[in-house]
């Protein structure tokens, strides 16, 4: 299953994935059409909105295992990305840093690509 993972450098197609044809096929049209340049800009200003209150707010970091920074923003601004991704490109499994740190790493699909 193609895998699209996000995180703070932005995001990116795991291309060392095996491939299922027709679920990449989508989301490679709209990699070259320019569709999932608007799509991801819409999710990623949509987050924003999501985040504003919290800085509003001052919210303050709980400092991971890794000894990085998380907040309640970034947590919140994750799930909704994953949602928004999810609901788009169904077929692609997204990867995101919270949620595997939380939870690891998710199953790889049951089509024997694992």
């Amino acid at each position: 299953m193609p895998v699209l993972e996000t995180g703070r450098m932005g995001y990116r197609v795991r291309h060392d994935c095996p491939r299922l044809p027709s679920a990449f096929a989508e989301l490679e049209d709209d990699l070259v059409s320019g569709r999932l340049t608007d799509a991801l800009a819409d999710i990623a200003e949509e987050a924003a909105q999501l985040i504003l209150p919290y800085w509003r707010a001052g919210t303050t970091a709980e400092i991971k295992a890794d000894d990085s920074p998380v907040t309640a923003a970034d947590r919140a601004a994750e799930a909704l990305i994953l949602q928004r991704l999810t609901a788009r490109w169904p077929q692609v499994q997204a990867v995101a840093e919270e949620a595997a740190a939380a939870d690891g790493l998710p199953p790889r699909s049951a089509s024997g690509s694992g």
